[in-house]
């Protein structure tokens, strides 16, 4: 079997996964304002701009998104003293407390996935995302660099 072959075979297996009700809320949990919130997590008291354009997402989109979990009480905002024109945003304890709960419901699901599919092959499976995180971070800096 070819490489071609071999990457018409992986998607034909994503398309079956993918309507699958558990790889939506691991979607879920990977994009959109889950996403956001784990970034605050990480990055406490950012620009949404900088938001915006490490997680690729329009501005207007990340905008929108701050509003919703703002009315939610999950982040604040507050504009920066050195630009007014700038918004830094942060996580609410009700933002990390949802965060965590998001949490532990995708490691309780991955662990039973660990239980079903087997110790070593889900290792075996986590090696490989590395490797593939791994290439597609070189393939991304080699296109910046080609751009």
């Amino acid at each position: 079997m070819n490489s071609y072959e071999k990457a018409e075979k992986i998607f034909l297996h994503l398309k079956q996964i993918w309507p699958l009700d558990l790889s939506q809320k691991i979607n879920e949990c990977l994009q959109g304002t889950t996403c956001i919130l784990y970034y605050l997590s990480e990055n406490n008291d950012c620009l949404s701009g900088d938001i915006a354009s490490t997680l690729h997402m329009s501005t207007p989109r990340v905008s929108a998104a701050i509003n919703s979990l703002q009315k939610k009480g999950y982040v604040t905002r507050r504009d920066d003293k050195k630009d007014a024109r700038k918004t830094i945003v942060s996580l609410t304890e009700a933002g990390k407390t949802f965060l965590q709960e998001k949490y532990e419901k995708i490691i309780s699901f991955l662990s039973y996935l660990i239980d079903l599919v087997g110790e070593e092959e889900m290792e075996h499976f986590n090696q490989t995302i590395e490797k593939i995180h791994t290439s597609m971070e070189q393939l991304r800096k080699k296109e910046e660099v080609s751009c």
